[in-house]
């Protein structure tokens, strides 16, 4: 099976509703602001050659959003 380039199916549809740009917009304002505290929202970060461990870690429930950094 060949993916084809594009956006994944669902990734702009949220409960039935679209996901308009001006929502984007004003969401990544909110962010870049500090409006919206995105840091907290991150309960655990890993190296990347740990990042296997992100997906035990979440269903341990000792995280509930993982990043992996490089």
């Amino acid at each position: 099976m060949r993916l084809q380039p594009g956006p994944l199916p669902g990734a702009d549809d949220h409960g039935g509703q679209r996901v308009r740009p001006e929502h984007n917009k004003r969401a990544l304002e909110y962010i870049s602001t500090g409006r919206v505290p995105v840091k907290d929202l991150i309960t655990a970060r890993l190296p990347l050659e740990r990042a296997l461990e992100a997906f035990d870690i979440v269903a341990k429930g000792e995280a509930i959003k993982v990043t992996v950094e490089p």
